[in-house]
């Protein structure tokens, strides 16, 4: 691979740094929320488990993990890329 090539490469490889950076700041952002989410759901008192509160707030939690879990997934995705480029530029 020439130089112009491997330049671009890198560059590329830059924005995907930043690009999990922010994912990253993203998932901590949904721990934080998510975390804060299931305190609450676990202090419903037990006679009001069965309420509409306590199933917005039990399904704001699995919502909540469904979209941390996606941020993992784009995150192991972003690396594959990266490993794919780096190696691709050797």
């Amino acid at each position: 691979m020439n130089e112009t090539r491997r330049k671009a490469i890198s560059v590329t490889l830059d924005k995907i740094i930043k690009a999990q950076e922010l994912l990253e700041d993203i998932q901590s952002d949904i721990d934080c929320v998510s975390f804060n989410e299931q305190m609450a759901r676990d202090n419903i008192p037990e006679r009001l488990q069965a309420t509409e509160r306590y199933e917005k707030c039990d399904a704001a939690c699995d919502n909540l993990d469904t979209a941390a879990n996606s941020i993992d997934d784009a995150l192991q995705s972003l690396q594959e890329v990266s490993d794919a480029l780096e190696y691709a530029s050797e």
